[in-house]
């Protein structure tokens, strides 16, 4: 463009452009800048805690190491029975002194759960025998997880019509997860969370001990099924079980008459018997059907008739 002519149509906007960015620019920042709150200097204080902090851990570890020391190779049950009985020492500074008496109102605590814990189960087992004695002889069922089967069953489980709707409401339901050319299930995850981590805690309990449920799990590892599939599987197939236990009436198994049984005929745990847990067997501790009847065999096979299954 030549000096002295006028801007043409094109270049007059960019003029323009630039000239209102240059004015309303710093008007802007000036106006954001304004409602920011003034910058504020750190504490010194403040900025020295965490060093403060972090050389007294050590020196606070080295007061208390004869204590940790001293309870250091317990056991859990040990261990709580030596904390309720510390007492305060002579040698001890004030932080040893304010450990011990920590660790012991901690260890009173702990036993007085305990108390309350097997006053509670104790109570439970007395409903749950009264509701449905024959659920905690199954495998795998203790007090607990038969309450909570139960209470998700209601006090009407008759109205439950079939298997799969039992599965259903415990969350054990298979549902199609396929995709593509791989065909799988998984599980419902819209019912009884609570029933579901039942299920899931006698599958886990089988795994353990039981042969016949490790065994099928050997099976369906070598089908090519996973972990999750084969927990999703054993929840159905207990979901099942669990459902005739509700709606089919069972004589239950006790174990009351089982030592005076083995006493008359003059039979020794330690020299005779090969059954194991047979004290808690005895006791009622261990109610498994399994263990029952394989004990109840053993004093038929030593005294036929003797007693019955």
């Amino acid at each position: 463009m030549l000096a002295g002519s006028a801007p043409s149509a094109r270049t007059a906007p960019r003029a323009h452009a630039r000239t209102h960015k240059g004015h309303a620019g710093p008007a802007r920042t000036q106006v954001r800048h304004a409602h920011k709150r003034p910058s504020v200097r750190p504490d010194p204080c403040v900025v020295q805690l965490p060093a403060i902090a972090a050389r007294r851990r050590p020196a606070t570890r080295r007061r208390t190491e004869s204590i940790r020391t001293e309870l250091r190779d317990l056991s859990i049950t040990r261990l709580i029975t030596r904390l309720a009985g510390f007492r305060a020492r002579v040698d001890d500074d004030q932080v040893a002194s304010s450990t011990r008496a920590a660790l012991k109102r901690l260890a009173v605590r702990i036993r007085q759960l305990d108390e309350d814990i097997t006053a509670h189960d104790t109570d439970l087992a007395q409903l749950v025998d009264t509701v449905n004695p024959t659920l905690v002889l199954a495998r795998g069922i203790a007090t607990v997880t038969a309450a909570q089967l139960q209470i998700t069953a209601g006090d009407h489980p008759d109205r439950i019509r079939s298997e799969a709707a039992f599965a259903i409401l415990c969350g054990a339901s298979p549902l199609p997860a396929s995709s593509g050319k791989t065909t799988r299930h998984r599980l419902n995850r819209g019912s009884d969370s609570a029933a579901n981590c039942a299920l899931r805690k006698i599958a886990i309990v089988r795994l353990a001990t039981d042969p016949e449920t490790r065994a099928h799990a050997t099976r369906r590892t070598a089908e090519g099924k996973t972990k999750k599939d084969i927990l999703r599987c054993l929840k159905r197939a207990i979901a099942c079980e669990v459902f005739h236990l509700f709606t089919t009436a069972q004589p239950a198994a006790h174990s009351s008459d089982l030592r005076p049984a083995r006493k008359r005929l003059g039979l020794s745990l330690a020299r005779d018997c090969t059954i194991r847990k047979t004290p808690l067997i005895e006791r009622g501790t261990i109610r498994d059907t399994r263990f029952l009847h394989r004990y109840q065999a053993w004093l038929n096979e030593n005294h036929p008739h003797q007693i019955t299954a």
